[in-house]
């Protein structure tokens, strides 16, 4: 099950997707904006839909998801499997192996692990590199209907299969909850701020919202997974089976620094991705810190399996980490300093999150979050003035919430201000408690100031949210500027 990639031999897996005019009509409306991506000057680029975000599609936002599962888009979790020690490689599209005080780590940490290389990345023709790949996806479903065509295909007693899915997750856009609901189908939200193949255009703080919602998506990978484990297991597969995880590279959270294409100062994220291996018949796990290249993969699965291997197996230098992005350049570090960046990076998202059981830390982060948990009236509140304002978008949706639903509108308070600059405070508080706090910063769109802050799950009940937002002053002193104690509205 390939979303973006042609791996499968036709003779194996003829093309059937058939164009109908409403699938052409999207195609030549892609085609437009890819070929203005590529021949225009990055002046006249800034404005143009973002295609970093998806395959297709590139000029609407995504549809929402409410009444059709968990959401749309392409994910990437792979499992090789079979009685007779088939693999299961889940590869994840910008995953970083590096997922957080709560979640799982894949092959990380102080200690070291591997960092496989040789991972594909993009320079100034991804563009045309999201054409080619517009033509070869044959679908590009919802992550959880996908895993569960998947699951159902691992079938008891079949011999030497090769079970494989792509899943493209965590990958950007970030949308999802680690439980699988969908809290935004946004596909902007940081357009201008990341530029296709770009560097991070925000500055710091502002791309640690963005590593907020990264490690969420990574979450939700990690939901994913499991539930191909699982399925392994129920069915009686998993003991016999190889099972191989990996992705293809990593995402770098770093100012002024791309997130996907490979430099010498980003390689401690985009280097180290998660490996895992079980052989068949394999009870307990090791851990191997030696350095490890994508292009070991192949070959070591064939050794496990007793298969003929027919090809020379590239190098892969024990000191030296190579990166080789696409369709031009590489980068190149020392293993050691490979290892000492990502240390820095798992340092940096204890630092920014903190630890702690569960998820919790992971939302209740930001400036003044002291404030969070505080009630409003232990605060000095001040009126709110004429013309300053925080204007969120779908803000009726706090007003008539269900956290049961598999789309969680509302969630994600999102918008535009008036009169409040940038790098300034802001505190949401739900029934006067106030719930999480963010900054405001100014957009990459010149659309002027806005903010972005995802509430905590908990933090909404069932129907009625009396939602207001308030500028931090100082002290303990906050100014009201949205009221959110109307009843519903007309949008």
């Amino acid at each position: 099950m390939e979303a973006a990639t042609r791996v499968c031999p036709d003779d194996l897996c003829p093309e059937s997707a058939t164009y109908t005019d409403a699938k052409l009509g999207d195609l030549f409306s892609d085609l437009n904006v890819v070929s203005q991506h590529l021949l225009l000057p990055d002046s006249m680029r800034r404005n143009l839909p973002d295609i970093s975000a998806s395959f297709s599609g590139f000029t609407k936002e995504s549809a929402d998801p409410e009444d059709s599962g968990l959401g749309t888009g392409v994910t990437g979790t792979t499992g090789i499997t079979g009685p007779t020690g088939t693999t299961g490689i889940t590869g994840a599209t910008g995953s970083t192996g590096i997922t957080g005080p709560t979640g799982s780590t894949g092959i990380t940490g102080p200690t070291g692990t591997t960092g496989i290389t040789g991972a594909t990345g993009r320079t100034g023709q991804g563009a045309a590199r999201k054409l080619g790949r517009l033509f070869a996806a044959s679908s590009s479903g919802e992550e959880s209907e996908r895993i569960d065509d998947f699951v159902a295909n691992l079938k008891p007693g079949q011999k030497e299969t090769l079970d494989m899915i792509h899943v493209e997750k965590p990958h950007y856009p970030w949308r999802h909850l680690p439980s699988g609901q969908r809290y935004s189908n946004l596909t902007s939200e940081w357009g201008g701020l990341l530029p296709n193949d770009g560097p991070w255009m925000a500055p710091p703080k502002i791309v640690d919202i963005a590593l907020q919602r990264h490690l969420l998506d990574v979450g939700f990978t990690d939901t994913l997974l499991g539930r191909i484990t699982s399925a392994l297991k129920a069915k009686g597969l998993w003991d016999e089976s190889m099972v191989v995880v990996t992705a293809d590279h990593g995402g770098a959270f770093k100012s002024r620094v791309p997130r996907r294409a490979a430099v010498r100062e980003n390689m401690g994220e985009i280097a180290s991705v998660p490996l895992f291996v079980k052989a068949p018949g394999q009870a307990s796990g090791d851990v191997i810190t030696d350095h490890t290249c994508a292009t070991d993969i192949l070959p070591e699965i064939a050794k496990q399996l007793k298969i003929d291997y027919p090809w020379d197996v590239p190098d892969c230098p024990a000191k030296q980490v190579t990166v080789v992005n696409s369709p031009i350049g590489s980068s190149t570090i020392g293993f050691d300093a490979m290892l000492k960046q990502r240390r820095n990076q798992v340092n940096r998202i204890q630092r920014v999150f903190g630890t702690g059981v569960g998820w919790g830390p992971t939302y209740r982060f930001g400036p003044k979050k002291d404030l969070i948990g505080t009630k409003v009236s232990k605060l000095k509140v001040m009126p709110m003035q004429h013309g300053t304002r925080a204007r969120p978008l779908r803000r009726n949706f706090v007003k008539k919430y269900n956290p049961a639903r598999p789309s969680l509108r509302g969630l994600l308070q999102y918008g535009r201000l008036s009169n409040i600059p940038e790098n300034r405070v802001l505190a949401v508080a739900v029934d006067d408690v106030i719930q999480a706090v963010g900054w405001t910063f100014k957009d990459g769109l010149g659309l002027g100031i806005g903010f972005s802050i995802l509430m905590p799950p908990d933090s909404l009940k069932r129907g009625f949210n009396k939602l207001d937002i308030y500028l931090v002053k100082g002290g303990k002193k906050i100014q009201l500027v949205y009221d959110g104690s109307t009843p519903l509205k007309p949008e």
